[in-house]
């Protein structure tokens, strides 16, 4: 039988379960890119993680981050973790949802809603009134999810992209 889920604060230990977990997730966003694309991201994302998160032994330590791990069974099951940033328009504190995920094994057993409730839970304990969260477009049931809990879009992020001519290609200005 399975038993409820539970969350602890991360460690060491986690790190490959973690990591292993964080990159797949980052990787279904990139799944336009090419494999090049994806693998130069695998292999810059630890370094990234310390330079932007100042990641250490113990987990991030900066931006008044929370990082914690989901079990149930026992088992690494997900994670969930919380920066606190600034509303660069506002100038509002909010509790930012960096990264949340859950293991493919563990999908559509209400996990994601367990880990968005901690993550609201942990807002009013630390007197913040708002939530934010990034999340791929094409991600249909995390979109759902968060709607479902009342979060709405606050900004949409939109690129385009466009045909890049080398300067040896011989092309004028007009032909660019």
């Amino acid at each position: 039988m399975t038993s409820s889920p539970s969350l602890r604060p991360y460690v060491e230990t986690d790190w490959e379960d973690f990591l292993a977990l964080d990159l797949e997730t980052s990787r279904n966003a990139l799944r336009g890119a090419s494999e090049e694309v994806r693998d130069r991201f695998v292999a810059r994302w630890p370094e990234f993680l310390r330079s932007r998160y100042g990641w250490t032994a113990a987990g991030p330590s900066l931006h008044a981050s929370l990082l914690q791990i989901c079990e149930v069974d026992g088992r690494f099951a997900g994670h969930l973790w919380l920066t606190e940033q600034t509303d660069f328009f506002t100038e509002e504190r909010e509790l930012f949802i960096t990264a949340i995920a859950v293991v493919p094994q563990c999908r559509g057993r209400g996990l994601g809603r367990f880990l968005m409730e901690s993550a609201l839970a942990e807002a009013r304990r630390r007197g913040l009134a708002r939530v934010g969260l990034g999340v791929d477009a094409s991600n249909g049931t995390a979109i759902e999810l968060y709607e479902s809990m009342g979060f709405t879009i606050k900004r949409l992020s939109m690129e385009a992209v466009t045909t890049v001519h080398p300067p040896s290609a011989g092309l004028t200005t007009e032909d660019r």
